[in-house]
């Protein structure tokens, strides 16, 4: 049985990973976790150290709830399609989106590669 958990809305997509699945799936309780901002995946602390600019927070149930600004190591950025990426769930919005972001979010672009880079350090919440 495949517990990859994706959630995917207008625009963009959101992951949680098969390990972060199983220990969801089995628990009752929010679990420590991080959002990859590249992609707007989320993971459980227990699968290792994040690789670029993510948010640490808590997963509860099918939502990510952010605890502080953006950490790690990689370019801010500064062109391709500008937008916000809701934390929630991970999903990029464009600026063109008829609809005022949900809070909490990060404002930045989307890249030709299609990884979201944030603008800033700086959660809006």
């Amino acid at each position: 049985m495949v517990l990859l958990m994706v959630f995917c809305l207008q625009l963009g997509c959101a992951t949680v990973s098969k390990e972060t699945a199983v220990a969801l799936a089995g628990s009752g309780g929010a679990k420590a976790g991080y959002l990859l901002l590249a992609d707007g995946s989320i993971h459980s602390e227990r699968d290792g150290v994040s690789k670029g600019l993510f948010v640490r927070g808590k997963i509860e149930g099918k939502h990510f709830v952010p605890e502080g600004d953006v950490k790690g190591e990689g370019e801010l950025g500064s062109s391709g399609h500008p937008g916000w990426m809701e934390l929630d769930d991970g999903t990029f919005y464009g600026d063109e989106t008829a609809r005022v972001p949900r809070r909490p979010y990060v404002r930045g672009y989307r890249g030709s590669d299609g990884q979201f880079r944030p603008a800033l350090r700086t959660v809006v919440y």
